[in-house]
């Protein structure tokens, strides 16, 4: 049987591991920063725009994103409530997790922070498509605006913290009817998370680093939350339906 101190070495591994990536992926998008462009061009067409923008069936998948996410935290906000109420601390450890990430990912980091101070410009408003603002590098401060700016992308934060979520409700559900449950909910989570990709791409919303940065950040602090908080949930003498 793992051990905490198997879990904590694992959980040091994985963000070690992540921490790499985010730092090698950075350099990569400052050196060669026309690989955001290269890819923004794929979608544009000089007159016409941006493929995507305005699409009904696209604008439906972004929508799709925020109302799943949005009832998934609903459903949070219900379910710890009663395992606070129950004493159930499986699930005040979980769906406290689910709240948490949601606040401090795609709220207080992206939204928070880093769009306002990046100020990165959205490929639909730098010269090189039909705009005025300039196009900047990844992590490259800019101050081209305060409010709804290109770096990092919400939309994929959002859609990041659900798959994540789930998964780690598969493993913390295990044997649990609410682990089959996660498991149903992963793979139209994980298709919603590509298709807004394509959708915030596409629409010239964002560049393929905002994209993936996002998903970073939000990986990142799910998995240090995760690990946090899983000892206890694992080792919770839970009471009330562990469903």
């Amino acid at each position: 049987m793992p051990t905490a101190k198997d879990d904590t070495q694992g959980c040091v591994r994985w963000l070690i591991g992540l921490a790499v990536l985010a730092a090698v992926l950075a350099v990569l998008f400052r050196v060669v920063p026309a690989v955001d462009l290269q890819l923004a061009r794929l979608f544009y067409s000089p007159g016409a725009g941006f493929a995507l923008a305005g699409a009904p069936v696209w604008d439906a998948v972004l929508m799709s994103n925020k109302l799943a996410s949005g009832l998934f935290v609903a459903v949070a906000l219900i379910l710890l409530a009663i395992g606070i109420v129950r004493r159930n601390r499986l699930w005040r450890q979980y769906w406290g997790l689910v709240i948490a990430l949601y606040l401090l990912g795609p709220g207080l980091i992206v939204n928070g922070t880093l769009k306002p101070l990046i100020g990165r410009a959205r490929p639909l408003q730098i010269a090189e498509f039909g705009g005025d603002g300039p196009f900047t590098a990844a992590w490259q401060l800019s101050g081209y605006c305060r409010v709804g700016c290109s770096f990092v992308s919400a939309e994929t934060s959002v859609a990041t913290a659900l798959v994540l979520l789930l998964i780690v409700g598969i493993g913390w559900f295990a044997g649990r009817p609410a682990a089959r449950w996660f498991r149903i909910l992963l793979w139209p989570a994980l298709a919603l998370l590509g298709l807004t990709a394509i959708q915030r791409l596409g629409s010239g919303f964002h560049f393929l680093s905002d994209v993936i940065f996002a998903a970073l950040i939000v990986v990142m602090l799910g998995t240090a939350l995760a690990c946090w908080m899983r000892p206890r949930a694992r080792n919770a003498d839970t009471q009330g339906p562990t469903r």
